[in-house]
């Protein structure tokens, strides 16, 4: 079955119908350690997150430094968050191994 083809891929494809995308960057938090992203786009409601390494989860704060006891991200392909231009996501890597996470400015 061609991806065309498939209602889950019609379905996201209907959820996303009108975003515009705009900048994009990462952040790449060490073992034990916070790091963030800043919001650049001015036109800006949400921001695509996803995750690559191996970890139990990542710990999320919005405009000030994550902790390891902060809100857990469990590990998942992706998460939306709603942000605006100058809000900052933070990020902190509770594993002993290496991750990245990459964020997609949507409007």
């Amino acid at each position: 079955m061609s991806l065309a083809n498939r209602p889950d891929v019609n379905q996201a494809i209907r959820a996303t119908a009108g975003w515009r995308t705009g900048p994009q960057g990462s952040a790449a938090p060490t073992a034990g350690a916070n790091d963030s992203y800043e919001v650049t786009g001015s036109g800006t409601r949400w921001v695509a997150v996803a995750f690559t390494g191996t970890f139990e989860d990542i710990r999320f704060e919005l405009n000030s430094a994550a902790t390891a006891t902060d809100f857990p991200l469990l590990p998942a392909t992706h998460i939306v968050f709603e942000a605006v231009d100058g809000d900052t996501l933070n990020f902190w890597n509770t594993s002993g191994g290496q991750i990245s996470v990459y964020c997609l400015e949507l409007s």
